[in-house]
């Protein structure tokens, strides 16, 4: 994330409990201060919705243009993108959204091609290339595994090193997010779509908790904490390099890798199906565990 391409959105006192941040296509930062305050940057402050007072920050859905208006025997055409063709009787109104298409009458002389359409009636995951030469529309937006770095909007939070209070990061569709070292009340993390996490020491929680379908990747120095709950379903791994934990409750469906490579737990669950492995390498061995006939869990 380059600090060079980042303005200054706003101040967050201290007192604040709970950081809420919930986007849809950006890479989140949290880098150590030495203020009193947390300080906010973005790449592009059209493009969020915030409350400083709160705490509470949300991406907006996009970059929109100006809509464009074309009177057409009375018609109204509304939005960027769209087309009508036959005027209605005068009076009328039409509304026609972006990449809309409204037809009112024959057409001559040519013929009008709108693309393949894929309706996909609610979220779509895609690892590769999808080509279609026209909208994707009556659903979630589709986004590959590949989303280019440029295209997603940046938000940076400077913490002071003090900070007691919680973070909640929700997404949709793409986030790149590093948490830095991270000691606060609780961090949660959820969403579904395309995720990269990664973090250096986080401790002293109450709660460590992501919960997360689709393309998750997680990869953390150390984690202290009374309860670590993880929850995957989708792909993707997840590497901690030490754990301490009070309860541990884990759960990971489809092709989830989850490893641990130190630490330890005084009780909790591992339940690992389709094709997950679930490895805890340390003090883990009052965790209780269970797995279907194509998934592996290994605890020591």
């Amino acid at each position: 994330m380059s600090k060079n391409a980042l303005v200054f959105l706003a101040t967050i006192p201290a007192s604040v409990e709970e950081l809420a941040i919930t986007v849809k296509k950006a890479r989140v930062r949290f880098v150590s201060g030495k203020g009193k305050d947390l300080t906010v940057k973005v790449s592009d402050p059209e493009q969020w919705r915030f409350v400083a007072e709160a705490g509470v920050f949300l991406q907006k859905a996009g970059k929109g243009g100006a809509a464009s208006n074309l009177n057409v025997m009375g018609d109204v055409v509304v939005g960027k993108g769209g087309v009508v063709i036959g005027g209605g009787r005068k009076g009328e109104q039409i509304s026609v959204g972006e990449g809309g298409v409204y037809i009112g009458g024959s057409v001559k002389g040519g013929v009008i091609n709108t693309g393949t359409v894929i309706n996909t009636g609610g979220g779509a995951f895609f690892g590769g290339d999808v080509i279609c030469g026209g909208d994707f529309i009556a659903g979630d937006k589709i986004c590959t595994e590949d989303t280019a770095a440029a295209s997603l909007e940046c938000i940076e939070i400077t913490v002071p090193q003090d900070y007691a209070g919680s973070l909640n990061l929700v997404w949709s569709g793409s986030v790149e997010a590093d948490l830095g070292d991270f000691s606060a009340g609780s961090i949660n993390l959820s969403g579904s779509g395309n995720a990269r996490i990664d973090a250096g020491r986080l401790e002293g929680l109450d709660v460590f908790e992501l919960k997360a379908r689709g393309s998750t990747y997680l990869n953390c120095r150390s984690i202290r904490t009374a309860v670590f709950s993880y929850e995957s379903e989708g792909s993707g791994s997840a590497t901690i390099q030490a754990l301490r934990a009070e309860v541990v409750n884990v759960s990971v469906s489809g092709v989830c890798r989850l490893s641990v490579d130190a630490g330890g737990a005084r009780c909790g669950s591992v339940k690992a199906s389709g094709c997950s492995t679930v490895e805890f390498r340390g003090d883990f061995k009052k965790l209780k565990a269970e797995r279907s006939l194509t998934s592996a869990v290994t605890i020591g």
